[in-house]
């Protein structure tokens, strides 16, 4: 099972984002052991070169390949995560929001009365 992460980068320090995608890539295994981690970071500097845009259309063509994609929280203030979104629900690929692989609070005890 191949994962995509979409995550909020931009204005984000490499190292930020290498560790926040290993956390959540981490969160990912321990539900699905078998998952593999699609490198959607890493793109060839004529890509890069090029800006934000073709970087974006790099990582939706490495959407294709995805079983899943996991979206990061904060995924809705950043444009192209936003993007990422419609494209996997138009295009029928699972999505998975952070919110659901964190364990839930427990919920406080009430007591009413006396």
């Amino acid at each position: 099972m191949k994962v995509f992460i979409s995550q909020p980068m931009h204005g984000l320090s490499e190292e930020f984002i290498l560790n926040r995608m290993n956390d959540l890539f981490a969160l990912v295994k321990e539900k699905y052991p078998d998952a593999e981690l699609i490198d959607n970071y890493t793109k060839p500097q004529e890509i890069v070169n090029k800006g934000r845009l073709a970087m974006l259309g790099d990582s939706i063509a490495l959407m294709a390949d995805a079983d899943i994609v996991l979206f990061a929280d904060g995924w809705m203030g950043a444009n192209g995560c936003v993007i990422e979104n419609i494209v996997a629900l138009r295009y029928h690929i699972r999505i998975i929001y952070e919110a659901q692989l964190r364990p839930k609070p427990v919920e406080a005890e009430y007591y009413w009365g006396c």
